[in-house]
């Protein structure tokens, strides 16, 4: 996992963006 950051990041975008991360 990425840390927080990475959690924000994710939430902030969505989930459909959160799969464009993995």
């Amino acid at each position: 996992m990425v840390g927080d950051l990475g959690l924000r990041e994710m939430i902030g975008r969505g989930r459909l963006g959160a799969r464009g991360i993995f």
